[in-house]
């Protein structure tokens, strides 16, 4: 383009072709991205690793997230919010995996662009075959992300990808990716980037993430919960973050707070769980689980957002939570 050309081009044209203006990016470019996958796939860790901090917990348990979580990117006039859904669920036995596996394809529902990640080193061939089929039927537009590849040789990778070449002329791209390894991504985000729909920015430049500090900080025990006791307790467990107080944001004028530290933030936990004998296997001996959960927990709230943490937590039994639709999200 010449500079004559630009020199008379309006802010209308500038608009539609998304070119500098007077030195400035005119234009806007937004879309939702579903990151979908089978349970343990590696969505959250690769949501993680794009946005460069932590907004979803990772557990070797499945289906760690149970809500959308969305992370914000953006960059130049460009803005992508991705959902971190749950892993997809084609057989749900009970409310909480109808309510996971609803999230999940309300989230492919809503996307401009779905990622499929495929686990490179557990195919589920079948699995995979049927929610990308899934997606194509729905007219999705579909990127296909071969994860965990630096577990897996090239010759493995290269056979692993042609098993879903019958799809190529539904995907947009395929990517061999390794969130854990950080290996990949740039090249798959760059190609998000360059098919979104043009669109006003729904979040402000810099945002992150839409989840409250008091959600994330329910998540972190959750996540300490499951990899402290991944064999011995079912997945049937929440927690919710039920007071909180930060001496910076509240004042104490009544004197209902006068017995908790002035230092940092006091947080008031419980976990739900289903049976008494979870209950105690939460606990521990003489409280020594719960109380290795809380100083997991507690640090890494520390190091997220460099304050002194307080954090109580409580374990409650709740025989039918995981009825509660409301609860399970």
């Amino acid at each position: 383009m010449d500079g004559g050309f630009a020199e008379h081009m309006d802010a209308g044209d500038a608009f539609q072709k998304g070119i500098e203006l007077d030195g400035k990016l005119v234009g806007e470019f937004f879309g939702f991205v579903a990151i979908l996958g089978l349970p343990n796939a590696g969505k959250s860790t690769l949501i993680n690793s794009i946005l460069g901090q932590k907004i979803s917990i990772v557990s070797r348990k499945s289906n760690t997230t149970r809500t959308k979580i969305f992370g914000i990117l953006s960059r130049g006039n460009k803005q992508i919010a991705f959902i971190d859904t749950p892993g997809v669920i084609f057989a749900p036995t009970d409310v909480l995996q109808k309510v996971l596996a609803k999230s999940a394809w309300t989230g492919a529902r809503d996307a401009d662009i779905c990622v499929v990640i495929i686990d490179a080193v557990r195919t589920n061939y079948e699995q995979n075959c049927k929610m990308i089929s899934r997606l194509v039927e729905n007219k999705n537009r579909v990127f296909i992300a071969f994860n965990k590849t630096d577990a897996v040789e090239k010759d493995s990778l290269l056979e692993i990808a042609a098993m879903y070449s019958k799809f190529s002329g539904n995907i947009e791209k395929f990517f061999m990716i390794s969130g854990k390894k950080n290996s990949g991504i740039d090249d798959l985000v760059q190609s998000i980037f360059d098919c979104l729909p043009r669109g006003e920015w729904m979040f402000p430049d810099g945002y992150v993430s839409q989840i409250t500090k008091q959600f994330m900080a329910a998540e972190i025990t959750r996540e300490h919960i499951f990899n402290l006791l991944h064999q011995e307790l079912p997945y049937n467990s929440r927690v919710e973050t039920e007071r909180w107080y930060d001496p910076a944001e509240n004042s104490d004028n009544d004197g209902r707070f006068s017995h908790l530290a002035r230092d940092g933030i006091s947080i008031f936990q419980t976990v739900f769980v289903q049976k008494l004998g979870q209950k105690k296997l939460l606990i521990g001996k003489n409280g020594s689980t719960i109380k290795k959960i809380g100083m997991r927990a507690r640090d890494e709230l520390q190091n997220m957002w460099g304050h002194s943490i307080h954090l109580f937590i409580h374990v409650k039994v709740d025989r039918n939570w995981n009825r509660n639709v409301e609860r399970c999200i």
